[in-house]
């Protein structure tokens, strides 16, 4: 929309703010609460509602908010005891009280950043670039903070910290990354950022210098008060640096962090506070290196200085023109609600999609289907990547929940890992924060991804899927009771049915006649040849079929 009020004009496309022919500079934030303020004309908007438009999934105070509509106020020459535009509301909010006249722009034009045209990584993620360019902006002006930037694997937190670091203006800039391998030394992230800011010419002396060299004293850090002196020491050479130009300092997978690093920021955050200095830090919700790491990032969060942007999966709207963007071409919208599905919005799987579907051609909703996707290189690397962020011991849990299905019960699952309830809640919490998968309520969970389960139940060998369809079996058959019902009973044939190919064909037939008699006996003709016909394919594994029971499996199928 472009939305006219006296003498200026407001372009939502162009992200521009004119009076008359001439351009009027406007900070981001302030041209987005001037955006919402002219939308809710007439109304009054409180704060919350400004910060959670403006703001959306970030964390700011009520001082935010003001300094935006002071911002949004000196742009358009809106000040004194009786503006002529945006009203305060004591008590309640702001108000734009002034006519205004919104007609439609150019529907061509997207209402995001100039770079997620071109690139759909970074679709979606406009509120949150605007967040971080407006931090940096602050930096520059010698207002520096903490930006804590997480979401799970594959969101695109680093795509993200990437375009922020592209080469802006007279910031000097510098990435770093945590690594939990053998041989990593404490203080890795930073030793890496002195040794390139040296070599741009900062001064680094002292222990400091013996850090970024590589020489550093092991009783260094153990001694408390020479570890001390060495964080401060640190601190003083970035923020001395950051005197002479303004600095971007981006630290991926934090979570990874030893507990020096992550004393080193805490002693840094309220520092950069009047420093050219901006430090961001990127981290996934998994399982972290030192167990305190939440409680650091909780109290660091804590900090006047401190933002965080939480990247949240694509909505519906945002996956089309994702694939749009990607493919070239439109697309439906059931090959939308597809991607979705399948990807649950995660920007790392719909570009693998996207690569499955190729550039020019028609795609259409066959193209994604499981087998496709699945047997994809690139798309079972992609999944393999995320699981790799969780712990061993969550294998073994995963690979037998794929086996119950997309979703699936905690007893069965327990008892099926010979485990108690609790100790497999403790494995799964890895996997929950992690967004592998989700509770659905008290006694099951799911999946996040249907791919996800698929391509770990893709990737079991014949024998361990046999294997684990027998021990699933077993499990569901301790709890179904003296009175099953033929759906549960057909659960567990169908589990047996899956181990048949390990050779114990008659306990999988024997099931699923089961299941079928009991589906006839409840008027449910359908189900139960379903179910007979679940068994008859287990017939196909028999080495000395029993003709008898194929012929009463036979009796259960619909004659044309």
């Amino acid at each position: 929309m472009i939305h006219r009020f006296g003498a200026f004009e407001l372009n939502e496309h162009l992200f521009e703010l004119r009076k008359g022919r001439e351009l009027v500079p406007i900070q981001p934030k302030a041209f987005d609460i001037l955006t919402c303020l002219l939308k809710g004309r007439g109304t009054v908007l409180s704060r919350a509602d400004l910060g959670a438009r403006v703001w959306p999934g970030v964390i700011v105070t009520s001082d935010s908010v003001a300094q935006a509509i002071m911002a949004a106020r000196a742009a358009i020459g809106d000040g004194g005891e009786s503006p002529t535009f945006i009203q305060t509301v004591r008590g309640r909010g702001y108000s734009f009280v002034a006519p205004v006249d919104s007609v439609a722009g150019q529907s061509a034009k997207l209402t995001t950043p100039v770079a997620t045209r071109a690139d759909p990584t970074l679709i979606g993620r406009g509120a949150s670039l605007s967040t971080l360019l407006e931090l940096l902006e602050r930096a520059r002006g010698g207002r520096g903070g903490v930006c804590l930037v997480t979401g799970e694997s594959g969101i695109g937190k680093t795509r993200l910290v990437e375009e922020l670091g592209a080469d802006p203006t007279g910031v000097e800039t510098i990435f770093a990354r945590c690594y939990e391998g053998d041989g990593a030394p404490d203080l890795w992230p930073f030793a890496r950022a002195l040794q390139r800011l040296r070599a741009a010419g900062a001064i680094v002396e002292g222990d400091v210098a013996a850090l970024a060299d590589g020489r550093l004293p092991a009783r260094t850090l153990a001694d408390p008060k020479s570890r001390f002196a060495l964080l401060d020491g640190i601190a003083r050479t970035l923020t001395a640096r950051a005197a002479t130009r303004p600095l971007l300092l981006v630290v991926d997978d934090l979570h990874l962090a030893d507990l020096p690093t992550l004393h080193l920021i805490a002693l840094l955050s309220p520092q950069v506070r009047s420093a050219a200095l901006l430090f961001v830090g990127v981290y996934s919700p998994t399982t972290p290196r030192v167990p305190s790491f939440r409680a650091a990032m909780g109290a660091l969060s804590q900090e006047p200085s401190t933002a965080t942007v939480r990247l949240a999966p694509l909505g519906r709207d945002e996956v089309g023109m994702f694939m749009k963007q990607a493919i070239g071409q439109n697309v439906s919208e059931s090959m939308t609600a597809k991607a979705l599905e399948k990807t649950g919005g995660n920007p790392h799987l719909l570009s693998e999609l996207v690569h499955v579907l190729g550039t020019g051609a028609r795609p259409d909703v066959s193209m994604m289907a499981t087998s496709v996707l699945v047997g994809s290189e690139g798309m079972r690397d992609a999944i393999t990547s995320m699981l790799a962020e969780l712990p061993d011991s969550a294998s073994r849990v995963l690979a037998l929940a794929a086996v119950f299905g997309q979703s699936f019960r905690i007893a069965a699952l327990a008892a099926a890992l010979d485990m108690t309830n609790d100790v497999l809640l403790r494995e799964l919490d890895a996997a929950d924060v992690a967004r592998v998968v989700a509770r659905v309520d008290a006694a099951s969970y799911r999946f996040m991804y249907p791919l996800v389960r698929d391509v770990i139940y893709k990737r079991l060998l014949g024998s361990e899927r046999a294997a684990l369809h027998r021990s699933a079996a077993i499990a569901l058959e301790r709890h179904l009771g003296d009175d099953p019902d033929h759906a549960g009973v057909a659960e567990i044939a169908h589990h047996l049915v899956e181990a048949a190919a390990a050779g114990d064909v008659d306990a999988a037939v024997d099931c699923s006649l089961r299941a079928a008699e009991l589906a006839r006996d409840a008027g449910d003709d359908a189900a139960a040849e379903r179910y007979a016909r679940r068994g008859l394919d287990a017939f196909r594994l028999a080495q000395s079929p029993d003709e008898t029971k194929r012929a009463r499996l036979g009796t259960f199928l619909v004659r044309s």
